[in-house]
């Protein structure tokens, strides 16, 4: 990665154009509580990640020809 995520908003970053959401989400069942990273392309939601780093390489990869 040689690009670097501009923080947007607290929890919203911008990489390499698209934009990268951090979503607290609350215990289901069985599940518990904890925190993904939405991947947009555009305005389609195209992934979700464990941590920042494994969103902006989600990106990379979708951007790789």
């Amino acid at each position: 990665m040689t690009h670097a995520a501009k923080r947007i908003t607290n929890g919203t970053y911008e990489y390499r154009g698209h934009t990268i959401v951090r979503v607290e989400y609350e215990r289901i069942g069985c599940t518990p509580a904890g925190t993904v990273w939405d991947v947009y392309l555009g305005e389609q939601l195209v992934d979700a990640a464990d941590t920042l780093r494994d969103a902006k390489w989600g990106i990379d990869y979708y951007l790789s020809p």
